[in-house]
């Protein structure tokens, strides 16, 4: 098995080092992709130098828990340049996309076509931002308990589920081949 972490460290998130441990070291090959080396780090076969978030440009959402906070977005621009050879996660998964023959995928690569889409829903772009560098608050409404809407068929529009109920029992994870109700897996 092949992975490739951005930023994360498997044996500081888990409860049980041992089984991190474990896992890591029964990967085929392991990337990992940070700014500084943590335990994790230390079991993978090629490290990544990550740009900190002072060296890369960025989206920025949620800036606060309020509803106005989670409302504001901005492209931050990058403070400093990257030391060394440090690059954004996403700089980096653009580029393995594109080695890998993902490019389609993947915006052909355009880091800003990728931010595009993204804002897309909200009405924004990224060049829009670039001219708003304060940031720009999003409006609309949240739909506080909207599985008791009622559709325009008059009935309640429920929960994202195939049945439109909460469900123990789901007919998705048996389509693909799981278990359909839940279980607590057992500890190793």
């Amino acid at each position: 098995m092949n992975v490739h972490f951005f930023g994360g460290n498997l044996l500081a998130a888990q409860p049980d080092t041992a089984i991190g441990q474990r896992a890591l070291e029964a990967l085929d090959f392991h990337v990992h992709t940070d700014f500084f080396l943590n335990p994790s780090a230390v079991y993978a076969d090629i490290v990544l130098p990550a740009a900190t978030s002072w060296e890369r440009e960025a989206l920025r959402t949620g800036f606060d828990v309020s509803l106005e906070g989670q409302r504001r977005v901005q492209l931050r621009p990058a403070t400093i340049a990257p030391v060394g050879e440090a690059r954004s996660d996403t700089d980096i998964a653009m580029a393995l996309a594109l080695r890998l023959g993902m490019a389609e995928d993947f915006f052909g690569g355009n880091v800003d076509a990728g931010h595009d889409a993204v804002l897309a829903p909200a009405g924004l772009s990224v060049a829009a931002l670039r001219e708003t560098p304060e940031g720009v608050d999003v409006p609309g409404q949240v739909t506080f308990k909207p599985f008791e809407q009622v559709t325009e068929a008059g009935t309640p529009a429920g929960f994202p589920t195939p049945t439109k109920r909460i469900e123990i029992y789901s007919e998705t994870f048996l389509d693909a081949g799981q278990d359909p109700v839940p279980r607590l897996a057992a500890s190793a």
